[in-house]
């Protein structure tokens, strides 16, 4: 399969690393709007490649996962922000990781955590007012975080902070 390369100027030096860092969600979302399944780009030496086709992304993430290097910087920032986790293990200590994840992952059990999602986005919706403008991150990562904490910690689904809100 072909790589693309997205069509914009790049510095000489940094490649797209200017244009990343002053909006890198909307880097992103152009990348997966108008690069192929595969699109290349560069930050500063580096070269990085943005897969956005769902099929690709199981062969390098799950088929082919031994053959793929999570290296590098990124790697460094996140080993010493979030340890040895899944993100950044390699090899058989990220198989043991995963296989002890995937069964909290599987449809089954997702259904069993939907009461959960809908009281935290009832919760989210009953403090938003229609008309007003509002930075969803905050209320979309507070909600996220409280879906995950109930899920594991949790029988009665609404997580005391979102409670005290109210």
């Amino acid at each position: 399969m072909a790589v693309q390369e997205i069509q914009h100027t790049e510095h000489w030096l940094l490649g797209s690393a200017t244009v990343f860092q002053q909006d890198p969600l909307a880097f992103l979302l152009r990348l997966a709007k108008e690069g192929g399944p595969i699109t290349r780009f560069r930050l500063g030496p580096k070269i990085f490649y943005f897969v956005k086709d769902l099929d690709l992304m199981r062969d390098v993430l799950v088929k082919r996962s031994d053959a793929i290097q999570r290296g590098g910087e990124v790697r460094r920032i996140l080993r010493r922000t979030m340890g040895d986790g899944i993100l950044v293990s390699d090899g058989n200590p990220w198989l043991v990781q995963r296989r002890m994840m995937q069964p909290a992952f599987h449809a089954r059990q997702i259904a069993q955590y939907a009461d959960i999602m809908v009281q935290h986005a009832e919760t989210i919706i009953d403090q938003l007012q229609p008309g007003n403008t509002y930075d969803l991150r905050q209320y979309v990562n507070r909600m996220t975080l409280g879906i995950v904490t109930d899920a594991m910690f949790s029988a009665d689904g609404v997580s005391k902070a979102d409670r005290s809100n109210d």
